[in-house]
């Protein structure tokens, strides 16, 4: 971070199943200092590794994410403005990090996050070493992970056949001569880089079904679980919140609001009850149970207990 890394990570949540493969928790996944410091360990050496590749002009996979584009970073600039967020020339990586800490605290961070990253470029695979915009490295390839991604694999071979090369391993080990073409590695790249997307794609949906299966077995339980949720975003019609814990996303219809009569403020930003006075904004906490599910649509309802 202090070389100039972009903390980029978006929070998770894991689904667990029960023995018939039903989803029956969900737990916030918090990344810890050792789980922080394997992650400097893979950093490291794909740093390293891409280096050697790079040095000695070997064809080969790089993990690649280009500058942002200008245009683009203006408009989330703009976007940013309707939050009061004020942000200095995104164009530079200072200002993209302050930004980013200021995320960290909002009330709509994780929306807001979400919108930075779309504001950047797709990470890919290429077999030129065109830098890494993300972590501000150079040098940046996917190496540590050969049994989970074949890009990584290809990597090794790379890197195997340098080493039996220059006497650091073995025949039997790998073949010596160079793993791959240069004209091999360009289409690598571009299949790997859609492989990807499609797997990513993939698993957001699966990750949407069991939510919806989840809460769907919620709404079925007599003693309904009472969940804490942050007010994410203010409408007409209702209050759109994060589950604290899980980082579920649902809304809470107006009507559910049945403690008092709510009209929105001029500004939009907060509701008003017209009794109490009881005023609901950014930021808010809820205490809500589940008020319904539509698995087709992937939409979670909720109402205040």
């Amino acid at each position: 971070m202090k070389a100039g890394s972009l903390d980029l990570d978006m929070p998770e949540t894991k689904i667990f199943v029960d023995a018939d493969g039903f989803a029956d928790r969900l737990e916030r996944i918090e990344h810890d200092e050792s789980h922080q410091l394997i992650e400097e360990f893979m950093l490291a050496a794909n740093e390293a590794v891409a280096t050697v590749t790079r040095e000695h002009r070997l064809p080969s996979l790089y993990r690649v994410h280009d500058k942002p584009d200008l245009e683009k970073l203006s408009d989330l600039r703009d976007l940013l403005g309707t939050f009061e967020i004020k942000t200095g020339d995104l164009s530079k990586r200072s200002e993209v990090v302050k930004l980013l800490e200021t995320l960290q605290k909002h009330p709509q961070g994780y929306t807001l996050r979400t919108q930075l990253l779309r504001s950047l470029k797709k990470a890919v695979y290429r077999a030129s070493p065109d830098g890494h915009y993300g972590l501000n490295k150079k040098d940046y390839t996917h190496f540590t992970s050969p049994i989970r991604r074949y890009s990584d694999l290809v990597v090794h071979r790379v890197f195997d056949s340098y080493l039996i090369r220059h006497g650091g391993a073995p025949e039997s080990h790998g073949r010596s001569r160079s793993a791959y073409s240069a004209n091999q590695m360009e289409s690598l790249g571009e299949h790997l880089s859609l492989t990807e997307t499609n797997s990513q794609e993939a698993e957001r949906e699966s990750q949407k079904i069991k939510l919806a299966e989840f809460f769907d077995r919620e709404l079925a339980k007599k003693e309904k679980t009472v969940f804490t949720a942050i007010v994410t975003d203010i409408r007409g019609q209702g209050l759109f919140v994060e589950l604290a814990d899980s980082m579920t996303f649902g809304f809470v219809a107006l009507s559910a609001l049945s403690d008092d009569f709510y009209t929105p403020t001029s500004d939009g930003d907060a509701l008003v009850g017209r009794k109490t006075k009881r005023k609901i904004t950014l930021g808010s906490q809820l205490n809500v149970v589940v008020a319904a599910v539509d698995r087709f649509k992937r939409q979670i309802d909720f109402k205040p207990v």
